[in-house]
């Protein structure tokens, strides 16, 4: 073997071990989580019996990694940062429980539902943007009716654009968590707005 060759291989030997090395040690990745409101023990079945959904969000949405806006055209993709299920998911559940909570009830039902006929009300959610906007803040717009369960009357129509700030500015999962946070709280916000106009229905 030439003697250029022979250090060549001899190269190869020792570079091949450490590259596959340096490739096993990919960075974990975090997973995140939307949270309800504090659970409240004071529900009960006088309250009225919702059906929460459909709830539509943007398909830029509806991906495994956290989205994120930097400018009014364009969408970062956290890449190790990702939620934990399904979004859409996420958001129809935590919105069921901030309202039963917010109304004392305990009559919830997620759709799709299998029996309609005990449900008084159905809240349907088209979020049109959620994610932490160019200025740092967290921005929730969605329109949003109540129906009649039974006829599918509409009987309030709504609209909320809601900003809450994201609280922490360190990087990593830190920053992600904060954004879940304020995403958390913004789904709050909506959640006790809908909740509002549902006490103001006459009884059904």
């Amino acid at each position: 073997m030439p003697r250029s060759l022979g250090w060549m291989a001899a190269i190869a030997l020792i570079a091949g071990p450490l590259l596959l090395s340096g490739c096993s040690e990919s960075k974990p990745s975090r997973f995140f989580v939307l949270t309800p409101l504090a659970a409240t023990t004071d529900t009960g079945g006088r309250g009225p019996a919702l059906g929460v959904g459909p709830v539509v969000i943007p398909q830029y949405l509806d991906r495994p990694e956290i989205v994120t806006r930097s400018s009014d055209n364009q969408l970062q993709l956290a890449e190790f940062d990702q939620w934990g299920g399904r979004i859409g998911d996420n958001i129809t559940r935590a919105l069921a429980e901030n309202l039963s909570g917010i109304l004392k009830t305990d009559r919830v039902s997620i759709y799709p539902w299998t029996d309609s006929s005990a449900l008084t009300d159905q809240i349907s959610v088209d979020i049109t943007q959620f994610e932490r906007d160019p200025s740092g803040a967290v921005t929730l717009t969605a329109f949003w009716n109540i129906a009649d369960a039974q006829s599918g009357k509409i009987l309030v129509n709504g609209r909320s654009n809601i900003q809450k700030p994201v609280g922490a500015t360190a990087a990593g999962a830190d920053a992600y968590g904060a954004v879940a946070a304020a995403m958390s709280e913004a789904l709050a916000s909506l959640s006790q707005e809908i909740a509002a106009a549902i006490s103001k229905l006459p009884p059904g």
